[in-house]
């Protein structure tokens, strides 16, 4: 059984503020934020959020403040004046930026944010773990150690970048918070009924980082087979890597961004989830896929190594098209309804969103103690 959290008391008389600050919420961020806004009450914090104007439809919060900055210093600069001024108007007790253009912003805000004001960053991924030359990785390296030092504590949200940083010499206060999801209740475990075909899903960004110009060469070396299909979600956000090389074939199925419902329908429905990624801070895919009781086959790469167990849950491969294309070849229906209630138990066990919620928790009454009312219990 999964650890729950519950409320003992009641709900905080005095919560504590905290301003979550995002230059950028497209994919995984905003994922991230409406699962931290589910659970603020039983966090014993009241949440709001400073996001992109543009962005505003990608999520709904209670509390939200707009912000127009761009990718470039100017902007880093407008997104630290914004975050200052949000943070006295709501008079937040900590800051929380997301990602690594905000956590730049909030360097430069930190002396200005006022006495006692804790301060938290996540990169959501370190970007010294992405595909660069040597030379720039030093440099990467030098500057992101270099902002670990800066705020109150830094999350990282897998074992392998946390064991990484620590042996780079960043920050001692870098905590371990994994990634985890909220749980939707929509899962299958039972054999697809009359079908023979392996339904595969692939879900994400076209892009580089992502691998989705080898998945499309696996494709096509796989031929219209028709004992798999391919359910294609997403669309080319940072580059074009990729994105006219899939076949139109009958057994490819190009679908765009879809609602989150959507998309956590087909994850039930799939018999494999894809992720042929070149890096990865976590794969918040994985877990989303073991979370519908689908088993996943993942590039062996950053923390996608360590959420799959090979053989049990999904399998992991290396190398590149060819590698991706020959342990498609190999899949077997059978085997991979077997793992379903493998990759299930995975979710419950080690993702399901208790834990992030009972983590946080911890994490805020360690800045702030004794500001919280009220506990969380695990059953």
């Amino acid at each position: 059984m999964v650890d729950r959290c519950r409320p003992i008391a009641q709900a905080p008389a005095s919560p504590l503020r905290v301003l979550h600050v995002a230059e950028t919420i497209k994919g995984g961020v905003a994922t991230y934020l409406a699962s931290l806004d589910a659970g603020a009450g039983r966090m014993g914090c009241r949440f709001s959020y400073l996001i992109p104007a543009s962005q505003q439809a990608e999520f709904e919060a209670e509390h939200l403040h707009l912000h127009s900055a761009r990718r470039s210093l100017w902007g880093i600069l407008g997104l630290a004046r914004r975050m200052v001024a949000v943070r006295r108007e709501i008079r937040a007790d900590v800051v929380f930026a997301h990602s690594t253009f905000a956590g730049f912003a909030l360097c430069l805000a930190t002396p200005f944010l006022g006495t006692g004001v804790k301060t938290i960053y996540c990169p959501h991924g370190w970007a010294v773990f992405r595909e660069m030359k040597e030379r720039s990785r030093r440099v990467v390296a030098m500057i992101e150690r270099a902002m670990s030092q800066l705020p109150s504590a830094v999350v990282n949200i897998s074992s392998y970048e946390h064991r990484q940083v620590s042996r780079m010499g960043y920050s001692p206060r870098c905590i371990l918070i994994p990634n985890a999801v909220q749980d939707t209740g929509r899962f299958r475990l039972e054999p697809p009924s009359g079908r023979r075909s392996i339904r595969v899903l692939y879900v994400g960004r076209f892009d580089r980082q992502k691998g989705v110009d080898m998945l499309a060469k696996a494709i096509r070396e796989l031929g219209p087979c028709p004992g798999i299909e391919f359910d294609l979600v997403g669309e080319s956000v940072v580059e074009q890597a990729g994105l006219a090389d899939f076949p139109d074939w009958s057994n490819v199925r190009r679908h765009g961004w879809l609602a989150r419902e959507a998309i956590t329908a087909l994850y039930a429905e799939a018999d494999l989830v894809v992720m042929p990624s070149r890096w990865e801070g976590f794969g918040l895919c994985a877990v989303e896929a073991f979370r519908a009781g689908t088993p996943v086959l993942a590039r062996r790469v950053g923390a996608l190594g360590e959420i799959v167990s090979h053989g049990h849950d999904g399998y992991l491969y290396d190398g590149e098209a060819e590698a991706l294309c020959s342990a498609l070849k190999r899949l077997r229906l059978d085997e991979l309804v077997r793992m379903r209630g493998n990759a299930r138990a995975t979710f419950e066990t080690r993702f399901h969103i208790d834990r992030l919620y009972l983590a946080y928790r911890e994490l805020f009454e360690t800045l702030v103690p004794g500001r919280q009312h009220g506990r969380l219990l695990r059953d």
